[in-house]
């Protein structure tokens, strides 16, 4: 039996145990190879399959995974049998041993990946204060079939590569950082489209930026974040309140405001699964619904939530093809694809020269947000001071204070342009790959945390 009929078997007989059910299977594989600390730290290959069965009841799922065929699937369905007339939801993992369910051999990869690699690691090298390099390259393949209760099948092949720097340097005993990824949703196309060389001359000019610049003052000032900083403030400290199992459990700042002002009205929001080759752009969603593009913000105005099946079912909201999972193990949940602010209207030297005294902001890093209020920590590895409209000296240390609502409130200008970056998103234990971006923005009045 092959997989589409496994699929079509498996939804026949899940049909009408719960409110709705679904079926996911998946064969996946993948290699990686890191290089770290001049060494080849591993060479990796890996493959992964397996199926996954859900119902669920009221607001109870009933999950079941195992390997993808007729055995597992009458076990599975079996099991799922027994646990709802127990009303008794939760994970059931099929009893016998998954052999094959997943392997990790070492091999070889492709020589012209290793080779790049130790080339890029030796241009680090040539830098004296440089004190650690990691480089890592990983692609996967997933393919997947999908079927559901409303009787949707469908097949995905996804594909996903990554290229990743990471750059150490010292002086004076103080250490400083530069990193980058470069990927998305396609092959060994990424390493044409970017450069890696000219992406590593960025990293390593970032990290020794930053060990020569001044610390950041403290206090309230006007930011420019630039569009090739990234999205990550606009993923971190607004997209995950506009998942809607966040806004159902009534943990989202954004919660009951549809229709509603909640942001500047130079502001429209954006999640798009649909874009080619970004980080999160798939045809079809993990319960089988198709990708599209879906408006959160519209001029500032509240429009709607990122929603699966079942957040859609009990909140009365259109699906937006935004049910998402890590692999067969894990059941749905609303996920961010590709979410971006649309560009604005002007260039980015009208919006640096319209500032006083500020900070840019050319590259963000890590930080902390709590959906349920909006607030946020984020810290700048890329930053200089703007003092009469004007790029001045670079600064370390600083971090973005603020609340998520209210910088899309507080956003004065939006640039023409639209940079994207690609990344993975935690949620509830599970990764999936994003894509975020923006185009640059000045945001007014935001708290900087600094050592001046």
């Amino acid at each position: 039996m092959d997989y589409k009929e496994l699929a079509l078997k498996a939804i026949d007989n899940l049909y009408n145990l719960g409110d709705l059910s679904d079926v996911f299977i998946e064969i996946s594989s993948g290699e990686s190879i890191k290089i770290e600390d001049d060494k080849l730290e591993y060479s990796a290959f890996g493959m992964k399959k397996g199926m996954g069965l859900r119902v669920v009841k009221g607001e109870g799922n009933y999950y079941f995974h195992g390997l993808p065929d007729v055995k597992f699937l009458e076990e599975g369905i079996k099991a799922l049998r027994e646990a709802l007339r127990e009303e008794r939801p939760g994970r059931f993992v099929s009893r016998s041993l998954l052999t094959g369910g997943s392997s990790c051999l070492k091999r070889e990869p492709l020589q012209g990946m290793v080779e790049l690699l130790w080339k890029l690691n030796e241009f680090f090298r040539k830098n004296e204060l440089v004190r650690q390099v990691v480089l890592s390259y990983r692609r996967s393949h997933q393919d997947v079939w999908v079927g559901n209760d409303e009787g949707g099948l469908v097949n995905d092949k996804r594909i996903y590569t990554f290229l990743t720097m990471g750059v150490v340097v010292e002086k004076d005993g103080r250490l400083e950082t530069g990193y980058e990824v470069i990927g998305g949703t396609k092959g060994d196309e990424v390493l044409e489209e970017r450069d890696p060389f000219e992406v590593a001359e960025k990293v390593l000019k970032r990290a020794l930026l930053t060990l020569s610049a001044d610390p950041a003052p403290a206090g309230m000032m006007d930011v420019v974040i630039a569009g090739e900083a990234g999205g990550t403030m606009i993923h971190e400290a607004c997209g995950h309140g506009l998942e809607a199992d966040i806004v159902r459990k009534e943990s989202s700042v954004y919660a009951e405001k549809i229709g509603q002002e909640v942001a500047s009205p130079l502001v429209t929001l954006v999640d798009d699964g649909t874009i080619p080759g970004l980080g999160g752009s798939i045809s079809f969603d993990d319960e089988g619904v198709p990708a599209q593009r879906t408006v959160l913000i519209e001029k500032g105005v509240l429009k709607g939530y990122l929603t699966d099946r079942l957040s859609s079912k009990l909140m009365g909201l259109p699906l937006t093809g935004n049910g998402r999972r890590e692999g067969f193990k894990d059941f749905p949940i609303p996920r961010m694809t590709n979410t971006f602010l649309e560009p604005g209207e002007h260039s980015f030297d009208e919006i640096l020269s319209s500032v006083e005294r500020g900070l840019l902001v050319l590259k963000m890093g890590g930080g902390e947000v709590n959906p349920t209020d909006g607030n946020f920590v984020f810290k700048v590895t890329e930053g200089y001071l703007i003092e009469k409209g004007k790029i001045g000296k670079p600064v370390r240390g600083a971090l973005l204070i603020g609340n998520g609502p209210q910088v899309l409130r507080n956003i004065k200008m939006l640039g023409r342009d639209l940079n994207f970056d690609v990344g993975l998103c935690g949620k509830d234990g599970q990764s999936v790959p994003v894509g975020d971006g923006q185009p640059t923005m000045l945001v007014g009045g935001l708290v900087i945390g600094g050592e001046g």
